[in-house]
């Protein structure tokens, strides 16, 4: 049983098709249907076609695709964690594949940490930011590091995301304004 659905892209989504030359890398799992008990390999796509962008969903039965409800539009996030590699996906539909986190922006999100089920991480544009982060630089004899920039960078790519039995997706984290 095959369908297409037309899906929105978030800016992430919409990065890793344009650096995959219109298809983001497929999503594939097997499922057993809890309505009609079959067996059988659940293959999802999202691909460009035209202006339009539209996952493709292969099932072993109805049941599976009309379960997945993604009909409606639902906006596709780049989905990773939990398996390898990482796809491009709705969130109830990264879910039922077994994907642990999404985001929306563009770029990578390096964990830094987990406490009581909120993960915390740095949301990088390129691997030249984590280098340049994490490079040391030498100073001429009397420069001061520029640590303030370093920490204002830091606080401007904080995100968060809570881990609640569904897929996480990482945001920015709300921070105090300078004002308060």
């Amino acid at each position: 049983m095959e369908r297409r659905f037309p899906v929105e892209l978030t800016s992430a989504a919409e990065d890793i098709l344009c650096r995959a030359e219109g298809a983001a890398p497929p999503s594939v799992d097997t499922k057993v249907c809890p309505d009609c008990g079959v067996r059988g390999e659940v293959f999802m796509q999202v691909e460009a076609c035209g202006s339009e962008h539209v996952m493709y969903v292969s099932a072993p039965c109805e049941h599976i695709l009309d379960m997945l409800g993604i009909d409606k539009g639902k906006p596709a996030y780049l989905v990773w964690g939990g398996r390898r590699g990482y796809s491009v996906l709705p969130l109830y539909a990264a879910w039922f594949l077994g994907w642990r986190f999404a985001q929306e922006e563009a770029g990578t999100v390096y964990i830094l940490g987990q406490k009581d089920g909120q993960v915390i991480g740095l949301l990088l544009a390129n691997e030249a930011e984590w280098l340049e982060l994490t490079s040391r630089r030498h100073l001429q004899c009397g420069e001061e590091p520029a640590l303030l920039n370093t920490l204002e960078f830091i606080r401007e790519r904080l995100r968060v995301a809570a881990l609640d039995g569904f897929v996480a997706v990482f945001r920015p984290l709300n921070l105090l304004s300078d004002d308060e």
